[in-house]
């Protein structure tokens, strides 16, 4: 097995990573003696996951992707919402806004695995999803709950039957004065 199948694109493999401390860790407890190679394997790829973060602004910009992802309203009343799906053929989002009617509103691919879907507010000015609306993302086809999704419900145990015991999405844009 090479190097970049366990993650590491450095020459030399876990070997060469360097672990903070892991001499007083492994004295600490010298039963995890037999994991060290795995242990500094693991660093490798949590170091190599902060040098893709900083092509997004470091790790802090990253842990801030709630304010880039999933649905964001302006203050014009449109909807911007963006999804990470690299391995998708396609996006589609429908919901209570739209009464369920497939294929729904089409999401746009962008680089880097990146679907952007812009939803222009209604006549009133008002978003076209209301609070609460419930909605779910297709996925080349089957149902899917944002992971950016602020508000999750899962039906009442006398609708179970009937809706299914499956969390779904509510769209979470409550007034301004009930923040």
């Amino acid at each position: 097995m090479d190097d970049s199948s366990q993650g590491i694109g450095r020459k030399g493999g876990p070997a060469v990573v360097t672990v903070p401390q892991i001499s007083s860790l492994l004295e600490r407890d010298p039963n995890i003696k037999q994991y060290e190679e795995e242990i500094r394997r693991r660093y490798g790829n949590y170091q190599d996951c902060l040098v893709k973060m900083g092509a997004e602004g470091g790790l802090e910009q990253f842990a801030m992707g709630y304010k880039l992802f999933g649905p964001q309203v302006d203050t014009d009343g449109t909807i911007r919402w963006l999804e990470w799906a690299p391995a998708a053929s396609g996006l589609n989002l429908i919901g209570d806004f739209n009464q369920w009617r497939k294929p729904g509103l089409q999401f746009r691919k962008l680089e880097f695995g990146r679907w952007e879907l812009v939803i222009p507010p209604g006549g009133d000015g008002q978003p076209v999803i209301r609070h609460q609306d419930k909605v779910k993302i297709l996925v080349n086809g089957e149902d899917r709950i944002s992971p950016w999704a602020s508000y999750v419900v899962q039906p009442p145990k006398d609708k179970q039957d009937s809706e299914g015991v499956a969390f779904c999405q509510q769209f979470w844009n409550p007034p301004p004065d009930q923040r």
